[in-house]
């Protein structure tokens, strides 16, 4: 019986696939690929600006990408920085928790006021800096439908998924044979998936600090933040060098510690799910042990907990409705380290962005697995301390986020993959306002960050590396150049990539953040308009037309000049301490 019910699924399958590859193909003036948060308030620029648009959405119609999976506790940096389509979108979030019925499992004044160095709600700006999963997504939505936007589920095939016209793509291929035509595309996934496919340059891995002048790229040492903090044994046997090593050590090599500082390599920054959890008892889902747990695969959270370690396994960053934003926090927590690339059994190295869809999902799996289980660790371990275990052990899943995937966000943070490679790269000079941007499209204010990459040994211990957070400080917010969203004008002239943009490995550590994302979301669009209106290469757009459209549509391109001191003819008086 399971034989024929296999045959008749298969059956079905094939038959549905080739109906589809059969259809007519799908047409828009732009096509963007891609639907997180920046490929939405891409896809609703375009549309606003009167043109047809085709958003593929590569989550199944779960629209915003990390900031409606999790990421709610927003990093920026400096708000000054929001406009246009992403100040629309945390005005919006403002409004939706203005209405009392939006506060379910707590009372809206019990709230913080206070989120990542902003108000969490202000109403001197009407702006919000936190919100839960399920919010953002429905808001992302209705901008979307608002604006007339085409939704279509579907991967990119990542063999042949773009049809190239010289230096024009002009069709994109999905893995079950739809094609999509296009004037212009977009390629706003955090992959750089389409880039690839049209054949575009791109960079993966950390520069060398000499490559570009930098002085916090490529390898960092084991003196920075987000370190063990204990003395962790890194051998199965403690103290045996030739026992082997527990799980977890991504780099065995005895000597990987003494790597020089600022050396290049492929390694990427770690991911992790940004898990949404509550301790509200109507709403949690309990934590259960994940199915096929092994010990071993946490024995360095066991080791950390019996030499010490009692705080900092997850963020507990407040949503409302008594959720968190539960990012990484500490060198053993929610990031799964060394475990984004590596070499398969015949040699070859591989990573995140080179893998196919099917293995990503299995890839984020083993990420959920690591998340989950170390969570069910430290609330249920016997080698946990019981005052350890009562501590933790309120936090569970909720029951009204994801729930069409057991209460795990959609997407795994992707903190990088491919970064385009074009002439103009954005580096830590230009973040730090050293270098100019005459062109920009958007600005970002955030520290320059990288998780860490990998585990070593370090005289018998544990040790991680790769983390690096340098805040701009005095030095921000910067300007983004338009340069860095565009291709070689001799490798693709109608397509823009306004996340795996132009850039280093430390410089994209400030610009990835989610908001940066929809201000350059949106300026694509705009590019990919004035473009097809101009009948010109995306490389060829006058900056002071696309400048002028930008500012029209509210963006924030720099910071405003401060106004001229006030040099008073007589006796000037402070207003504040002046009696009248």
């Amino acid at each position: 019986m399971h034989y024929l019910k296999l045959l008749l699924y298969s059956t079905i399958t094939i038959f549905m696939a080739s109906n589809i590859a059969g259809a007519a193909p799908m047409f828009a003036d732009i096509v963007v690929y891609g639907d997180g948060s920046g490929g939405v308030t891409a896809a609703v620029q375009g549309a606003r600006m009167g043109k047809s648009v085709i958003l593929v959405s590569n989550y199944h119609g779960h629209l915003g990408g990390l900031t409606s999976s999790g990421l709610g506790w927003t990093d920026i940096g400096n708000r000054a920085i929001l406009g246009g389509l992403s100040r629309e979108f945390y005005s919006r979030v403002y409004l939706h928790y203005q209405d009392d019925s939006a506060w379910v499992h707590e009372q809206r004044d019990l709230y913080p006021k206070k989120g990542q160095g902003a108000p969490t709600f202000d109403p001197s700006t009407k702006l919000a800096s936190v919100f839960e999963p399920k919010v953002a997504e429905q808001i992302f939505k209705d901008m979307a439908m608002e604006a007339g936007v085409k939704i279509v589920e579907g991967r990119i095939d990542q063999a042949n998924g773009a049809m190239l016209k010289g230096t024009m793509i002009s069709h994109l291929r999905l893995d079950d044979g739809r094609i999509i035509g296009g004037k212009m595309f977009i390629d706003a996934s955090y992959e750089g998936d389409l880039m690839a496919a049209a054949g575009v340059s791109f960079r993966m891995g950390r520069e060398s600090n000499n490559e570009f002048e930098e002085t916090h790229n490529g390898y960092t040492g084991t003196s920075h933040g987000n370190q063990i903090g204990v003395e962790v044994d890194a051998y199965l046997t403690p103290g045996d060098s030739t026992s082997g090593f527990i799980r977890g050590i991504t780099n065995p090599s005895p000597d990987a510690y003494k790597t020089a500082i600022g050396s290049g390599d492929d390694r990427f920054q770690a991911y992790c799910y940004r898990l949404c959890l509550t301790d509200a008892p109507e709403n949690r889902i309990p934590i259960i042990k994940p199915k096929d747990y092994e010990e071993a695969d946490f024995e360095i959270v066991l080791r950390a907990v019996e030499v010490g370690k009692k705080q900092r396994f997850f963020k507990t960053s407040p949503m409302p409705n008594r959720k968190t934003d539960s990012n990484n926090t500490s060198g053993i927590s929610m990031d799964y380290i060394g475990k984004n690339y590596g070499v398969d059994k015949n040699g070859k190295p591989w990573n995140w962005a080179t893998l196919g869809h099917m293995q990503r999902d299995v890839l984020a799996k083993e990420h959920a697995y690591w998340q989950l289980g170390l969570i069910w660790t430290i609330q249920n371990h016997p080698r946990v301390p019981q005052e350890t275990r009562r501590a933790w052990s309120r936090w569970g899943l909720c029951k009204d986020e994801f729930s069409d995937n057991n209460g795990i966000p959609y997407n795994l943070y992707v903190r990088e993959a491919r970064r385009m490679s074009s002439p103009f790269v954005m580096t830590e000079a230009h973040c730090r306002n050293e270098l100019p941007v005459n062109d920009s499209i958007a600005m970002g204010a955030y520290t320059m960050d990288s998780h860490n990459v990998q585990r070593l040994v370090k005289n018998g211990s544990v040790r991680n590396e790769g983390d690096i957070q340098k805040p701009l400080r005095n030095k921000g917010p910067y300007r983004i150049s338009y340069q860095a969203i565009v291709p070689s004008l001799d490798e693709c002239t109608n397509l823009l990539v306004p996340w795996s943009l132009s850039s280093t490995h430390i410089a994209f550590g400030s610009i990835r953040m989610e908001p940066v994302y929809m201000c350059l979301g949106q300026a694509a669009a705009t590019a990919a308009s004035l473009a097809i209106d101009l009948g010109k290469p995306v490389q060829d757009i006058p900056y002071a037309s696309l400048r002028k459209r930008l500012l029209a549509d509210d963006a924030r391109l720099e910071m405003p000049k401060p106004k001229p001191a006030v040099v008073a003819d007589g006796i000037l008086l402070d207003d504040d301490l002046a009696e009248f």
